[in-house]
């Protein structure tokens, strides 16, 4: 499902040249990505399957035939993944994913790194980015409330307030009960960033940090 750009051509894990529809591909970014200080190119793509958890994937079959194919060619591989997550769901199904996954415009951290640094991440290749299980993300509706919601979240009294709780030496020390914790009305009024954003926050905190 995790496929690497070679030139106008796609290999997976397995060293085998991919051929599928395009429009079942997404730009992937990591963990490891987040940390470089000017966000790369997209060299790995997602082959995403849904677009909410649950969706009947058998439409591929004629949306995208050659994805299909792909899939049917690796189904008995696919069908040996252990987790919980895909059991009673349809073949080839995926997790967290929903209409979150596709927002032009997101907000992302890494839930290993040993210090807190949240990046705006645009479309790459004119599509939404897509992550990985190693990041959490808010997903945004513009680059404007991207970018306030970066100021917040990297502001020093969010950092203060984040510090406090985290366990930096755990193996994953960012988890998302963490992250929901900040009251984001609180650190833009304690910003002095205007009553009318402040009051947009408090109505939609619950929306914003659903998809983290």
């Amino acid at each position: 499902m995790e496929l690497r750009k070679e030139g106008q051509a796609y290999r997976n894990g397995l060293g085998e040249v991919v051929e599928i529809e395009p429009h079942c591909l997404y730009p992937m970014l990591k963990s490891s990505h987040l940390a470089n200080p000017s966000l790369p190119e997209p060299e790995r793509w997602m082959l995403v399957t849904q677009r909410f958890i649950g969706d009947d994937t058998t439409s591929i079959r004629h949306a995208a035939p050659r994805t299909w194919d792909y899939l049917q060619h690796h189904g008995m591989r696919l069908d040996r993944r252990l987790s919980s997550i895909y059991k009673r769901r349809p073949q080839f199904s995926i997790f967290g994913v929903g209409e979150y996954s596709f927002a032009p415009w997101k907000v992302a951290t890494s839930a290993f790194y040993k210090r807190l640094d949240f990046r705006v991440v645009g479309p790459m290749a004119g599509k939404p980015v897509v992550f990985d299980d190693t990041c959490y993300f808010m997903a945004c509706r513009s680059q404007e409330e991207a970018e306030c919601l970066a100021q917040l979240l990297n502001s020093r009294p969010a950092r203060e307030f984040y510090n406090s709780l985290v366990f930096w030496d755990a193996k994953r020390p960012v988890t998302i009960e963490i992250l929901r914790q900040l009251n984001l009305a609180a650190v833009a009024r304690q910003l002095g960033m205007g009553e009318v954003l402040v009051r947009r926050l408090a109505t939609e905190q619950p929306r914003l940090f659903a998809t983290f």
